[in-house]
């Protein structure tokens, strides 16, 4: 047995594992309301073996971290506290339970994250390389600072998956303003903040009192790459002070709209981390992969464009970004580029056939041939420079014929005209039947 870190009401924030094209070699835990000046307690009895400053963790000491040796009497292992300010010393014997220091107020320390604790833990002696998942070994099973148990789902770590196209979700912190579906358009915006700023940063600004709209995006990416789902895609989100709020995915970067060309381009990591996310919300939604025009958007087209776009399409705003200087080309490259290997995964792995009579070879054959066709892009009647993959294709006729006939079923009602009636006719006439 072991107590929690932290006390009771703090919850994951950050788990144990990849993270930001990395490994997260700790736990991070946080809390609503912010967790500045929190407690922090010893899982286990041990003695501190290293305190103060440290780096990745701040400084000067106090400040910075706290590594603490159990004996193995209590089960063993090394615990690690990180982006505290220590209130123990080198030597001392601690017991399990025991306040030993409490969170950095500082966000400047870790990199302008949120306060927090990262906790690590080393199931022997002190060793870097050697960290686990504290969630399903020290801690598992573990209670609350005072003795009260913890119940599972409230320190449980969030699940990982390793397909998702965020790295934290936020989702649950933020308040619901309402669903609605479908969602036609994906939209670019931008925080306008330094590219130091972090999407945890951006994200607890907007849950603090000041801020009314308590998460104003469906998701922030920022300049390391990372990634941060605020909203779920079938939230509408104040994001463009008009109706596309509720019929579109808004993806915010942490920048400035006042970049320039190569300014956007140095940000290499942030948009291939958003060219993920708009290539996954493209195939989620059917949404195609094509910049719009204010006309096209007025008009009911799906698509991809940014705030500036819902501005001359629906007013009700004064915001341009993304801003002039985006790259509208590279970006929807990177997005293409992202698409491919949904694609190629499905179709790398060779086809396994057994050996057997020549009809089954012929099988082979053909499916291999089905194959290679699918994965032969196809030049555009219109531009043929322009090449599209089958599948796109199909997606994009799709979306096109779905728009067509909502539109047309519209003009006919309009006009005082049965649409069903018309199509019914059609046919009958096609048929020879009338």
């Amino acid at each position: 047995m072991a107590t929690m870190p932290v006390p009771k009401g703090f919850e994951v924030t950050s788990p144990f594992g990849p993270r930001w094209g990395t490994i997260h070699k700790g736990t991070d835990f946080g809390r609503q309301g912010g967790a500045a000046n929190q407690p922090i307690f010893a899982v286990r009895d041990g003695t501190v073996i290293m305190t103060g400053a440290a780096q990745g963790y701040g400084g000067p000491g106090p400040a910075g971290w706290i590594v603490i040796d159990h004996p193995a009497s209590v089960g063993g292992g090394t615990s690690e506290y990180g982006h505290i300010i220590s209130e123990v010393a080198v030597g001392q014997k601690v017991r399990e339970g025991q306040r030993i220091g409490y969170i950095n107020p500082n966000q400047a320390t870790n990199g302008g994250v949120a306060p927090h604790l990262h906790f690590s833990w080393m199931p022997k002696g002190y060793n870097p390389s050697a960290k686990i998942d504290p969630m399903t070994t020290v801690l598992a099973g573990a209670k609350w600072p005072g003795g009260e148990q913890a119940a599972s789902s409230a320190v449980a770590t969030p699940e990982v998956n390793p397909r998702d196209i965020f790295d934290i979700d936020w989702s649950q912190k933020f308040w619901e303003n309402g669903t609605y579906s479908p969602k036609r358009l994906i939209v670019l915006h931008t925080t306008e903040n330094s590219a130091k700023s972090t999407v945890e940063g951006v994200a607890t600004f907007q849950l603090g009192p000041e801020n009314t709209w308590k998460g104003a995006y469906t998701g922030l990416v920022d300049s390391r790459g990372a990634a941060l789902r605020a909203n779920t895609d079938d939230q509408k989100v104040p994001a463009a002070a008009n109706i596309s709020n509720s019929y579109g995915l808004h993806l915010s970067l942490v920048g400035w709209s006042s970049w320039k060309r190569e300014e956007w381009l140095a940000q290499e990591k942030m948009l291939r981390r958003a060219a993920r996310i708009v290539a996954d919300w493209s195939t989620k939604h059917g949404i195609p992969i094509r910049r719009l025009t204010a006309e096209q958007i007025k008009a009911g087209s799906w698509g991809i464009t940014d705030h500036n776009g819902t501005r001359l399409a629906y007013g009700k705003t004064t915001h341009t970004d993304v801003g002039p200087g985006f790259p509208w080309d590279v970006f929807l490259e990177m997005v293409n580029d992202a698409m491919k290997p949904k694609l190629e995964a499905t179709m790398t792995e060779p086809i396994a056939w057994p050996d057997g009579p020549g009809a089954l070879n012929e099988a082979k054959i053909a499916a291999t041939e089905a194959r290679d066709t699918l994965r032969t892009p196809v030049p555009s009647l219109i531009n043929p420079k322009k090449l599209y993959e089958p599948l796109d294709l199909l997606r994009i006729v799709d979306a096109q014929v779905w728009e067509q006939r909502h539109l047309l079923e519209a003009l006919c009602r309009k006009q005082g005209l049965d649409p069903a009636r018309i199509v019914a006719d059609a046919k009958a006439l096609d048929r020879g039947v009338k």
